[in-house]
């Protein structure tokens, strides 16, 4: 949720994807090999490719989520 985004200011899911594209895990030899193919929704808060002075709502989906291991 972003709030405080002024209304008609330009927004598109594809500029957002590019930056979780970048920081995706797997770039390197020293993060998680896990492959997370996060892709961003835009669920309010814009309209027609503009803000509408609204609060923005993204979501981001972990579709390769893995449980953390618990030591007893």
């Amino acid at each position: 949720m972003i709030d405080g985004c002024p209304p008609r200011l330009p927004i598109e899911a594809a500029e957002i994807q590019a930056d979780l594209d970048r920081r995706r895990p797997g770039q390197s030899a020293i993060v998680t090999p896990r492959k997370e193919e996060d892709k961003v929704e835009i669920l309010a808060g814009v309209y027609e490719g503009r803000t509408t002075g609204h609060p923005v709502s993204l979501l981001v989906r972990n579709t390769d989520a893995r449980r953390a291991r618990t030591t007893r």
